[in-house]
């Protein structure tokens, strides 16, 4: 099985476990399918420059994403639409010799997300990024999560790979006194810290423990597998 193939296998069994990931309340924070958007900077005028772009986003938390592009050195461009992987993506492209770093912020345009659950009742205490593609050696993604009494919970990440990246809430800095069942705003931000480092985002979102979204998935096959038996 090539890479391609495995790479369609697998989002096709994470996209069904996510399926019943939903029903038990998982927080869908982005999967990057609307609207389609393009932003280009370049640090030739440097002094600072950036751009940004606060668009009504219906498959976003909070209806709305606020971006803003912000270049170090050369040119960057920001991409959020339909991808050349699967589906949608968010993709953040740097030309050569270009460094650059993109903030992203769900806060319902400013009104803030109402003190949504992140954990879903304590049923989805990970947070999953999808990537697919990255330079790993060259980008870190740091997400600050605050709660509605303004109080900040941090988490850096760095050199990962290609597929679905767990990390759980409580690995981030300052958890005992951020309430993840009543968040304000999360913001997002992507940092190529090396020039030409490139990256492509599938999705962010939180979901259960491995082991049970492993388990939702091996359900979902063996329930495949007994209609099939059962059509026969």
């Amino acid at each position: 099985m090539n890479r391609k193939i495995k790479r369609v296998a697998a989002g096709v069994m994470l996209a069904g476990a996510l399926g019943v990931v939903n029903q038990a309340q998982a927080a869908v924070i982005d999967h990057f399918d609307a609207p389609n958007r393009n932003l280009w900077a370049n640090c030739g005028f440097c002094g600072p420059n950036h751009l940004s772009d606060n668009v009504a986003s219906p498959g976003s938390i909070g209806g709305w994403r606020n971006v803003v592009l912000t270049p170090v050195t050369g040119l960057a461009t920001v991409s959020i639409g339909p991808s050349s992987f699967d589906g949608h993506s968010f993709d953040l492209a740097n030309n050569p010799g270009a460094k650059s770093t993109v903030t992203m912020l769900w806060d319902n345009n400013g009104a803030g997300l109402g003190g949504v659950d992140l954990t879903g009742n304590g049923l989805t205490p990970n947070f999953a990024l999808g990537i697919n593609s990255i330079d790993s050696t060259g980008v870190s993604i740091t997400f600050n999560v605050k709660d509605v009494g303004n109080h900040i919970a941090t988490k850096t990440i760095s050199g990962v790979s290609i597929g679905t990246v767990l990390f759980a809430l409580n690995t981030f800095s300052n958890f005992g006194n951020t309430s993840f069942t009543s968040v304000k705003s999360i913001e997002m931000i992507v940092s190529a810290t090396k020039a030409d480092a490139d990256i492509s985002l599938a999705f962010v979102q939180t979901i259960p423990e491995p082991s049970s979204l492993a388990l939702m998935g091996l359900g979902l096959v063996g329930f495949s597998v007994l209609r099939k038996r059962k059509a026969a």
